[in-house]
């Protein structure tokens, strides 16, 4: 039943939590890919890299680039952070595909890979 599990997106960084929209969207009949809303006090921008790991200008639906989150409850810490995760705008907010290929493994990520490297898997 995965469609009912809810993923859940935070950082230490930021004050705000982001959430899977799949119950809200089930309860209310909406058929729509998962994603994760972005409350009215943030925005959360995908954007372009280019060959050189470039940030551009941020992209359309259909474009795939790195998350930068903008949160006004962070008063008292940097109001954006740019990501090393790779993401893209879903209908209703953004979807998490993964880190950047050259991105650094920080926080959950260094779990992960030490799961896997323990594994032996690639």
């Amino acid at each position: 039943m995965p469609q009912y599990c809810i993923n859940a997106l935070g950082m230490s960084e930021l004050g705000t939590q982001y959430y899977d929209n799949n119950i809200k969207n089930h309860v209310a009949g909406i058929k729509a890919p998962v994603a994760k809303e972005t409350p009215h006090w943030a925005k959360t921008l995908v954007m372009k890299l280019d060959g050189d790991m470039n940030y551009l200008a941020p992209n359309a639906y259909s474009i795939n680039g790195a998350l930068v989150h903008f949160d006004l409850s962070n008063f008292d810490r940097a109001a954006a952070i740019l990501t090393d995760d790779l993401g893209c705008y879903r209908e209703g907010g953004f979807e998490v595909l993964g880190r950047i290929k050259e991105g650094d493994l920080k926080g959950c990520s260094l779990t992960i890979e030490e799961l896997i490297k323990k594994s032996g898997s690639n």
